[in-house]
């Protein structure tokens, strides 16, 4: 049994990804196509069976379809150094090719082809670019040959023209074969838990400077909290997943006497050794004494939150990258005003999470300001979005949950827990 074999027999999924370059024969092409735009495309090559209709006979009978799997929409860039077309790298899902050939993963055929991306501007009256697409080259491979070849090497192919002639060369390197679960596969079959980790901001990044003068974190009786109202709605969220919550703070000082700088992560129970709470009335306790006994500061520093969080989603793993070993998935809900002091250090840290059992929701409060350094971060991080195949990190804007008379109805605190699910 190979090794394909063996996890498809045991996962019910397998994701293979690879890298590939094309590099063209001759100079001349070289100089010519260097700045064209190529567009890579993926088709399986399924076997025609005999005596299908429209198939033909004898010699010309039609002994394979192509069926489209993947349109790799990034373009190639040329790498001036090596004169070669580098493509995005490509990921796949074994539940994307067909299965009624009854043919195993090893034993399918990839087809790639290459496209030239190209705009041409039409005769008539509307002179507005259209966008074309021209064939140029294909070959084909093995999942067998490339899982042999290109998992430790270079796998070298040639691609051909329409006219079947040699135009280039096609690199496919980097091929690898894991087990795929999503995240409903974990939660169903290890019984996941999941750990509802909930970060308040107390530092002065909520007090606003417009007409009304007031802090967000206003326990005035009769005027509007936003954070007491989120913190509401997050609990209603998470209750049917865990019966706890682990509210932690950040921002203030928890030292009232002195000019000291900001203590960037407590325990909002105030005991670190006891930090869960269970019910909603028991959060917003927490979050009330913690307003009556700590001292809105500066800077804000968001790091610390990210590391303690990050840290127990390593945890889970315990030195291994079996996602099966995985017991407790962290989600951490920040609910923040909107600006980070330590840019740079926090996204770095949050990008830590991208494969790790951990999804980050950052919930901004208050209203919108032309700095709002929580956009900054969610646009900072999609490259990583991209490279671990997942969206790790959501952003809420609270402000968008009210109504046109600035109030958090009930409505709205419904569709706020839906959306944090």
């Amino acid at each position: 049994m190979s090794l394909i074999e063996k996890k498809q027999a045991k996962d019910s999924e397998v994701k293979f990804k690879f890298e590939s370059q094309m590099e063209l024969l001759n100079n001349a092409d070289i100089k010519k196509m260097k700045d064209k735009n190529f567009h890579l495309y993926i088709f399986e090559e399924i076997p025609v069976i005999a005596g299908t209709p429209g198939a033909g006979s004898g010699k010309n009978a039609l002994q394979f379809t192509y069926r489209p799997l993947l349109d790799c929409q990034d373009l190639a860039t040329f790498d001036e150094q090596e004169q070669t077309h580098k493509f995005p790298g490509v990921s796949l899902l074994s539940s994307l090719l067909e299965t009624t050939s009854g043919r195993p993963l090893h034993e399918k055929t990839l087809m790639i082809e290459i496209h030239e991306t190209y705009f041409e501007t039409p005769k008539g009256k509307d002179k507005t670019p259209v966008q074309k697409q021209k064939f140029m080259s294909r070959t084909k491979f093995s999942v067998l040959d490339a899982i042999k070849y290109a998992r430790s090497s270079v796998y070298m192919l040639y691609l051909q023209d329409a006219k079947k002639r040699v135009r280039a060369k096609f690199y496919l390197s980097r091929f690898s074969l894991k087990s795929h679960y999503s995240f409903i596969d974990l939660y169903i079959k290890n019984k996941l838990n999941i750990v509802p980790v909930i970060a308040v901001d107390y530092s002065l990044a909520n007090l606003t400077f417009d007409e009304s003068q007031y802090c967000i974190h206003t326990l005035k009786e009769g005027a509007p909290n936003d954070y007491m109202d989120c913190l509401k709605s997050v609990t209603k969220s998470f209750h049917d997943f865990n019966r706890f919550i682990l509210p932690i703070g950040f921002g203030a000082r928890t030292q009232i006497k002195g000019d000291g700088p900001a203590c960037n992560l407590f325990a909002m129970s105030g005991d670190f050794v006891d930090p869960f709470v269970e019910t909603c009335d028991e959060l917003v306790n927490c979050y009330q004494g913690t307003i009556k006994t700590v001292k809105l500061a500066l800077p804000v520093l968001y790091k610390q939150v990210l590391k303690f969080v990050i840290d127990l989603a390593k945890s889970e793993l315990k030195g291994s990258e079996d996602i099966r070993s995985v017991r407790n998935y962290y989600v951490l809900t920040l609910l923040m005003a909107g600006m980070i002091d330590d840019f740079q250090d926090a996204l770095n840290e949050m990008l830590k999470a991208a494969n790790l059992p951990v999804s980050i929701i950052v919930i901004k409060l208050g209203k919108n300001t032309e700095e709002n350094d929580s956009e900054k971060f969610i646009k900072k991080a999609f490259p990583a979005f991209k490279q671990s195949e997942r969206v790790f990190v959501d952003l809420l804007d609270f402000e968008k949950y009210k109504n046109d008379e600035d109030k958090h109805t009930v409505f709205f605190a419904q569709q706020l827990e839906y959306d944090l699910i």
